[in-house]
C-alpha cells in the first residue's frame, strides 16, 4: 500500500508532530505490547508528546492502520488492575482527540483497549458493562482488554462489537 492509498495513516501523519510518532518498544506504565505483526501501513502516536494536550486525561497510544478498511485503536496501559472510570475517561479522551484528527476519512474500525495485569473478577465486569463504552464518531464501542505482553496484532482481528 503506497501512502497514497494511505489515508487514515496519512491523515494522523499530517496532525502530529514527527516527535509523538512512536518507533520504540511499546511499553508504559510497567506494562509491555508486542508490536510485531502489526499491518503495514500503520502509525502509533504516543499521546503523551502531544504538547497541545497538556494535564488532559488521555490514553496511552492511538494506533492508526490502513488495513481492512481502516482502523483507530486508542490504548491504555497498567501493569496491574485499573480503576475502570478513569480508564474509561481516558480511552474516551483519546477517542474524541482522533475523530478530529480523521474527520475526513472514512474509518471503518474502532477498537478502544484495555491492557492490563492481572484484574479481578468484578473489575472485569465493571469493564464490560454497557454504561462503559467508548463512543467514537457517534457510535458505542465496548473496551476490549487485553493482558500486558500480548500480541497489539491481535485486537485487528475478528469482528468490531458495538
Amino acid at each position: 500500500m503506497t501512502a497514497v492509498d494511505s489515508p487514515v495513516c496519512n491523515s494522523v501523519r499530517e496532525r502530529v508532530s514527527q516527535d509523538a510518532i512512536h518507533t520504540s518498544s511499546l511499553t508504559r506504565n510497567g506494562c509491555f505490547l508486542d508490536k510485531t505483526d502489526l499491518p503495514e501501513p500503520h502509525i502509533l502516536v504516543d499521546l503523551d508528546k502531544i504538547a497541545s494536550m497538556n494535564q488532559q486525561t488521555r490514553a496511552d497510544f492511538v494506533l492508526a492502520a490502513d488495513c481492512s478498511g481502516g482502523w483507530i485503536v486508542p490504548i491504555e496501559m497498567k501493569k496491574g488492575a485499573p480503576r475502570i472510570s478513569k480508564a474509561v475517561d481516558q480511552l474516551q479522551s483519546a477517542a474524541q482527540i482522533v475523530e478530529k484528527w480523521v474527520k475526513s476519512c472514512h474509518v471503518q474500525n474502532f477498537r478502544p483497549v484495555l491492557v492490563t495485569g492481572r484484574m479481578p473478577t468484578n473489575a472485569i465486569r465493571e469493564l464490560k458493562s454497557r454504561s462503559n463504552r467508548v463512543i467514537f464518531l457517534g457510535n458505542p464501542y465496548p473496551i476490549e482488554r487485553i493482558r500486558c505482553s500480548s500480541k497489539l496484532a491481535s485486537v485487528l482481528q475478528g469482528p468490531v462489537r458495538t
